[in-house]
């Protein structure tokens, strides 16, 4: 299925089924006179649902491991956590000081993490909203985020071209969360991926490269080169041996 998008900035969430799966994508701002709520209309030929109401842009999406819930982030400086069902807004994460770019749920479905333009990388309960660590040390605007398989990490990538490496814990969490700083991209890191055994990181750039790192110890282990343009996303194949990069390039 594909959607056509009008070239406005997005501020809805669509649900769309393909090949037996649900996917949650951007959509293009509704408009005014529509107000806040899920639309729901044919599986076959659109999208089932529309949720409206953040505010401003929604520049990541992501499901909880069970499917229940999206958990969405915004320009309008929120992170929202929805429903999946009945499409009821269940919580409104406020803290954030700028574009909340990147989201991620934790493996096991009780915390988010949020990459923003504050420079913030911020964890969450996912149950009750509360703000459960502020972690600081990027230098410039957080594009994304993600946590390692066992939950136990949180990855990074910033327009400060580091990537870096979080305590996740939430029980006797240390105070200090930082575990490292990966440098070698010569420019803003956009997308950041765990392998599937959470041995490895991949990291996509404006530099036209991929990189990929040792999680252990930071040390970088390829430098994969091809694209002409900047790397907007990256991804590990389920068993670990290939990456998926999407670049500007087209």
């Amino acid at each position: 299925m594909s959607t056509q998008y009008s070239g406005r900035s997005a501020a809805a969430i669509t649900l769309l089924v393909a090949a037996g799966f649900m996917l949650a994508a951007v959509e293009p701002d509704p408009p005014s006179s529509e107000k806040p709520g899920w639309e729901w209309t044919s599986p076959r030929d659109r999208p089932i649902a529309v949720l409206r109401g953040h505010g401003g842009p929604v520049r990541s999406v992501a499901f909880s491991p069970d499917g229940s819930r999206i958990v969405s982030g915004s320009a309008d400086k929120t992170i929202r956590l929805w429903d999946v069902a009945s499409g009821d807004e269940l919580a409104v994460f406020r803290g954030h000081e700028h574009i909340v770019w990147g989201i991620a749920f934790s493996p096991d479905g009780s915390r988010i993490a949020s990459a923003s333009w504050d420079k913030t990388v911020r964890l969450w309960d996912a149950a009750t909203g509360d703000e459960l660590a502020v972690l600081r040390g990027h230098e410039f605007k957080v594009n994304s985020v993600a946590f390692s398989p066992d939950g136990s990490r949180i990855v990074s990538g910033s327009n400060d071209a580091t990537i870096r490496l979080w305590d996740a814990s939430i029980e006797n969490a240390p105070a200090d969360r930082r575990l490292g700083i990966l440098r070698g991209h010569k420019g803003q890191v956009l997308s950041v991926a765990f392998s599937a055994d959470g041995s490895r990181i991949a990291s996509g750039s404006v530099d036209n490269t991929v990189r990929l790192w040792d999680a252990a110890g930071g040390r970088e282990r390829a430098v994969l080169l091809g694209h002409e343009n900047p790397i907007w996303s990256v991804a590990f194949s389920p068993d670990g041996s290939r990456i998926a990069s999407g670049s500007k390039d087209n």
